[in-house]
């Protein structure tokens, strides 16, 4: 009879290496939480594990995040489907706080629970692709009784990660992230508290840097090296977009006006102007762009003179020609930006590719990369800073799929800031 990990090995070739997608409950959601109530950047643990990854030449590419806020294993069969269909080499999933919290099945809290893990696991594992598995490690309202029934389904677990199930494919494909040397008060007898949360359930910006960065050496001796992965800043100081760019019009000729809440002024022909949210308004210019070190020019430049009256967020985008995007593709891209000194009341800015089909598939997908607490030293501005996620890689779709090239940032209170854009680039790249 053939073993589970042999079955894994042979379908491994329809996965794409290096990446992630994530399934479950808020834990692993809070890759994307609010941008202005919370750090999207910093509170999630996952993108702390993916720029370790990535700093070390090994990228950990996210594919999406299905995971659902205050969800249990027994709604996840939708998103394990929708994680194996991606393509994705790695499936993370959190574990079953909500249902011990919750009593459910009733009666049957950890045997239910355990088997319906188990089952999603076999169905990653059929599927050629690594389970990734939290520990589970409760929250500081279990009771007695909750804490019970963790340990009984970590212990559970365990043996089956060990041992396999009664299937006769011996032990499943399974990577276990044990998040409570970062997270828990570990000296705590009987009781469960987390070091570093905003409600005694999900991790603050500290508590996510720590566990992130803790879980990246776990995840890293499975990834390949992938040394040339990224265009750097330096190799964008080249003549013209190539013959893999995917504007439509090189250089953004032009100028058409701002629209959208909040906006004014005039922005390079092919970007549109998001509306502000909060109290934000943003003065949007074009000017010519300064030649580079190389005596290269990239386009027009874009600048935006942002005032806020209270909290909000702002952002631009380029749609990107999607006669080039098909299924497997990698899709790159990014940008330069200067933060003028004298900012104040500013947050952070970021940088996202993103994905929505139009019709069939999964989505929206988001890979983004992020700089936080910009506008804290007045007295101090940021220059050329380069913003290049990590590749995007195309999942199946059917129609015509929405891929945008997009700019944002976030005030955390009244201020102002004056950013301005440049090098903006995109392309159509190989895996």
């Amino acid at each position: 009879m053939q073993t589970r990990l042999a079955s894994n090995a042979k379908n491994l070739r329809r996965r794409f290496q290096n990446t992630i997608f994530y399934v479950g409950d808020s834990r692993n959601a809070m890759k994307y939480l609010d941008p202005i109530k919370y750090n999207r950047a910093a509170n999630g643990w996952t993108n702390w594990m993916e720029a370790y990854c990535r700093s070390q030449g090994r990228p950990l590419i996210s594919l999406g995040v299905a995971a659902v806020s205050g969800s249990y294993p027994s709604q996840w069969q939708g998103q394990i489907d929708t994680a194996i269909a991606s393509g994705a080499r790695f499936i993370c999933f959190t574990g079953i706080i909500n249902a011990i919290a919750q009593q459910t099945p009733a009666g049957n809290v950890v045997q239910g629970n355990l088997d319906l893990m188990k089952k999603y696991i076999k169905q990653v594992n059929d599927a050629g692709a690594t389970a990734v598995l939290w520990w589970e490690r409760g929250a500081d309202n279990f009771n007695a009784t909750h804490i019970a029934n963790m340990n009984d389904y970590n212990r559970l677990m365990v043996d089956f990660i060990q041992y396999g199930d009664d299937d006769g494919k011996g032990p499943p494909d399974v990577l276990v992230l044990d998040q409570t040397p970062f997270s828990n008060v570990t000296s705590n007898n009987g009781t469960i508290k987390l070091k570093n949360t905003y409600d005694g359930t999900h991790d603050d910006t500290a508590a996510g840097q720590i566990i992130g960065l803790g879980m990246g050496p776990i995840i890293l001796p499975h990834l390949r090296p992938l040394p040339g992965h990224r265009l750097g800043h330096l190799s964008q100081a080249k003549s013209g977009y190539g013959a893999r760019s995917m504007f439509a019009n090189a250089g953004l000729p032009g100028s058409v006006a701002a629209t959208g809440t909040g906006n004014s002024g005039n922005v390079p022909t092919g970007i549109i102007t998001k509306s502000c949210t909060g109290g934000v308004t943003c003065v949007y210019s074009v000017q010519a762009t300064q030649p580079d070190a190389n005596g290269n020019t990239f386009g027009q430049e874009i600048k935006m003179v942002l005032t806020a009256t209270a909290a909000g967020s702002f952002g631009c985008y380029a749609s990107l020609d999607r006669t080039q995007v098909k299924q497997g593709v990698v899709v790159r891209g990014g940008g330069e930006v200067d933060l003028a000194p004298g900012a104040t009341g500013f947050a952070s800015v970021f940088c996202d590719l993103e994905w929505f089909p139009s019709t069939g598939g999964y989505g929206p997908m988001y890979d983004m990369l992020s700089a936080s607490n910009l506008g804290n030293d007045p007295g101090k501005g940021y220059t050329g800073i380069a913003y290049e996620p990590d590749g995007m890689v195309i999942p199946a779709f059917t129609g015509t799929p929405y891929t945008n090239l997009a700019f944002g940032g976030n005030f955390n209170g009244a201020g102002s800031a004056t950013i301005i854009l440049r090098k903006w680039w995109a392309e159509v790249a190989n895996k």
